[in-house]
Formats: structure tokens, sequence, C-alpha cells
């Protein structure tokens, strides 16, 4: 295990990387078993001081995201049943016909809510320290579908230093 600091976002970032890598099936290791199982310990681990990161952060930004979800809802694209269509991660997909008073409400409320927004900011760059659990190279996967998973999971991968022969026979300076 390594103490390790790392800023708050970077955090959040790791610890979500831990369910796309387990629910990736594009991953290729020579040791599949040895990744998931340290993946899946980690992720045991730290997910007190995740949810204590997200709960401190939502609960600075609720009424924020409350308003967010408002304008999202007031400007969304309508499917044929009259409904607002969703786009990816439960957002709403804006209409881009109405996307200018969309921007124009959302610059409104960031203003009106600038400074928890850059308390949150300041929160999110504060760095913590955690225990992690670093996997070699011989067991990190290399390959994944997707480069943000492994960026994501940065954090766990120890580079082992591999000693060539011609590195050998140099002398010292």
């Amino acid at each position: 295990m390594d103490l390790i600091g790392i800023p708050r976002k970077e955090f959040v970032d790791f610890y979500r990387g831990f369910d796309a890598a387990l629910a990736d099936k594009g991953m290729k290791s020579d040791k599949i078993q040895a990744f998931v199982y340290a993946v899946s310990k980690m992720k045991r681990k730290l997910k007190p001081e995740h949810e204590a990161v997200v709960e401190a952060e939502v609960k600075l930004l609720k009424p924020y995201y409350e308003k967010m979800d408002e304008i999202g809802k007031k400007y969304a694209a309508k499917n044929d049943a009259g409904n607002p269509e969703m786009a990816s991660m439960g957002r709403y997909r804006i209409d881009e016909k109405r996307l200018s008073e969309y921007f124009v409400e959302v610059q409104a409320l960031e203003k009106e809510y600038k400074k928890e927004l850059d308390e949150n900011k300041a929160f999110l760059a504060e760095e913590i320290k955690v225990e992690i659990h670093t996997v070699d190279d011989t067991v990190f996967p290399y390959e994944f579908s997707d480069y943000r998973i492994a960026d994501a999971l940065f954090w766990m991968r120890k580079e082992t230093a591999v000693i060539t022969d011609t590195e050998k026979e140099k002398p010292k300076e």
C-alpha cells in the first residue's frame, strides 16, 4: 500500500474509473484476475472517502444543481410524446433552436452561485491523502476499450524498471 496525495477532483475521477474498468469488455491483461481483484479491493477501501467528497460537494451545490435541472428541462428538446429528451449522464438534450436562451440563463445562474462554485472548485483542488494498492506493469492492463479508464486509474500503476543488456554495459559517470 502506498500513501499518496491527490487532489479531490482527481480522486473522484480515479474512483469512477473503477466501475468503468470492471465493466470494460475490451480490457486486455495477461493477469486480468489479479487486476480485477486489485480494483475491487480499492473500490471497497476508498468508498467512504469518495462518499464524503461527493456528499460535501452536493451539500454545497444542491440548490445550484436543482436550478440547473429546471433550466435544462425548460430548454430540452421534446420527444414525440412531448417529454424532455435525455442526453448522457442524466442531463437533458437541449433544443438547438433555443441554445442561446439556455446559455443566457445558465450564465445568470453561474453569476448567482459564483461564491458556491468558487468554493467547490477550491474544495476539489485541495489535496487529500489516501492509501492505495498499486499494481505493477505486469498486472496493469495493456489495453482498455477507452483510454480515459487508463488515465483515471493512473494512480494504481506502479512502473517497474526494466534494465536492458545495453544499459548494464554503460559506464557510470
